[in-house]
């Protein structure tokens, strides 16, 4: 799933696509404005933009859904759809919806990391439940092979 790269003197463009990363979601230089820059220009949709580490370093498939579920927008919503006012909930939902799961997952995952703690997501992998939000029975595809999570009710 992952790699270890030991990087002599910090030397980090030796690791393979590491420079091109975008900003980190939760540190202090990815302001609203940044967000937005790194979305110019970009047509695809949000949960693919999300995901795309080029563009914000950190944000898998689990995570996209929750953030997304958070700022009440369809996964499948063309950037290109989006009005200001939503970007400006996607941003602070991303920061809002990892800040959350830090906290839970401090709490919970041993120091370890042999075990995934998901059961406090809200959306992600639990097509046929009802949405925490709204109730709507939560639907969930699986565009190869990634399973990805929404409420019809209360996402658009």
């Amino acid at each position: 799933m992952g790699r270890l790269y030991l990087v002599p003197d910090r030397d980090y463009a030796k690791i393979p696509g590491f420079l091109r990363q975008g900003p980190e979601p939760l540190a202090a230089e990815f302001t609203f404005e940044r967000l937005l820059d790194r979305l110019k220009g970009r047509s695809g949709e949000i949960k693919g933009l999300l995901t795309n580490a080029t563009i914000i370093a950190g944000i898998g498939n689990a995570y996209s859904d929750e953030i997304l579920h958070a700022a009440g927008l369809l996964p499948f919503r063309k950037r290109t759809t989006l009005a200001p006012e939503e970007v400006d909930e996607l941003y602070l939902a991303t920061r809002r919806t990892l800040a959350d799961a830090i906290v839970v997952l401090r709490e919970r995952v041993p120091p370890t990391f042999e075990k995934q703690v998901r059961d406090f997501l809200a959306v992600h992998d639990h097509g046929g439940r009802p949405c925490p939000r709204c109730g709507t029975r939560i639907s969930q595809v699986s565009p190869g092979g990634f399973v990805t999570s929404y409420c019809r009710g209360c996402q658009r």
